[in-house]
């Protein structure tokens, strides 16, 4: 009798953990009842793109999220409009949006009046670190070379950037801080896209390229690029293997560009633990787990609640350096 008895609690807590899991993974009795947008700020290919339909693949193929799932690609304004778009759609729980570094500094700046906190956060996803790569035949041929090079002239070395105040920006100015170097002085030439500040800084354009690794890593294997240094805590793995980071410089500069995703305002309970369990049961995949091996993603997964700390912490420290770029 003791061992059926057990055998009969251990298969009732099978089934209460089984049940459990069930509703967790549909964060409780919500479930989207008509197709789900995921709402992007950039145009199709870029990073913030990739990282879109990466999810909407993962969650289809895993049958995470059983209504059909749309990319909707709204660029412009540094990703103000998908946004403002998701904004609108308040108590809407079939929308969710792709959140980057530029939703605080877009606000913060002034470029609009929408911030972080009239979105609903959902989770982050992970953070890279951005090397910074020059041509095979440049000059600039070490970290301390080009050291060396801006503080005795800043205006001697130019740097490409995707975006102004964006993260690749961040890191230019965190590292200036760190060197003293007056970052206003320094020649940073904003482009369109990550592709297109690579393809400058190949064609001679640019001295210096911060993209994601991710994008620089081709260019590294065919010989056409070196990676000086990465704005990261250690070195990575892979073609960056060899790469130094900048603390092994002595500059204790580290940048980690985070991707997440936000919901309209005023979204009930149920369904933003419906996203939270939904992306955390994507993180587990190994779909998942390959994608971040193979961007060079890392992963920081939070829920909610933990990434509205985290966003109210990267406000006031990222608003730090925006004043020091002479961004606000």
């Amino acid at each position: 009798m003791k061992i059926e008895g057990t055998l009969f609690a251990c298969a009732l807590v099978i089934v209460v953990l089984t049940g459990s899991a069930a509703q967790a993974q549909q964060g409780g009795s919500w479930t989207p009842k008509r197709n789900v947008e995921i709402v992007v700020g950039v145009s199709g290919g870029g990073a913030a793109d990739r990282t879109a339909r990466t999810v909407q693949r993962i969650l289809q193929d895993q049958k995470i999220v059983s209504q059909p799932l749309t990319v909707l690609n709204r660029p412009g304004g540094g990703g103000n409009l998908a946004w403002t778009y998701t904004a609108s759609q308040a108590g809407e729980g079939r929308v969710i949006a792709i959140a980057t570094q530029q939703l605080l500094t877009n606000h913060m700046s002034g470029r609009t009046k929408l911030s972080h906190n009239d979105l609903t956060p959902v989770a982050l996803l992970f953070g890279e670190f951005h090397p910074f790569a020059v041509r095979t035949a440049s000059t600039l041929t070490s970290p301390k070379v080009m050291l060396d090079r801006l503080r005795q002239d800043p205006g001697s070395v130019s740097f490409g950037v995707a975006s102004a105040g964006g993260a690749h920006h961040m890191v230019i100015g965190l590292l200036m801080k760190h060197i003293g170097v007056d970052v206003k002085k320094v020649r940073v030439v904003v482009f369109n896209s990550g592709s297109e500040t690579v393809t400058a800084m190949l064609g001679g354009h640019v001295d210096v390229a911060l993209s994601n690794p991710g994008s620089i890593e081709p260019m590294v294997k065919s010989g056409q690029a070196r990676a000086l240094a990465i704005a990261a805590p250690q070195r990575l793995e892979g073609v960056y293997a060899s790469v130094p980071t900048w603390r092994e410089s002595g500059v204790d500069a580290v940048f980690m560009a985070w991707r997440g995703v936000v919901g309209p305002p005023q979204l009930p309970a149920e369904q933003v633990a419906f996203w939270e369990q939904a992306l955390l049961a994507m993180t587990r995949t190994d779909d998942w787990k390959a994608e971040l091996q193979k961007f060079y993603w890392t992963d920081i997964f939070r829920g909610s609640a933990a990434m509205k700390k985290y966003l109210d912490e990267e406000y006031t420290q990222t608003r730090a350096i925006m004043q020091d770029l002479g961004l606000i």
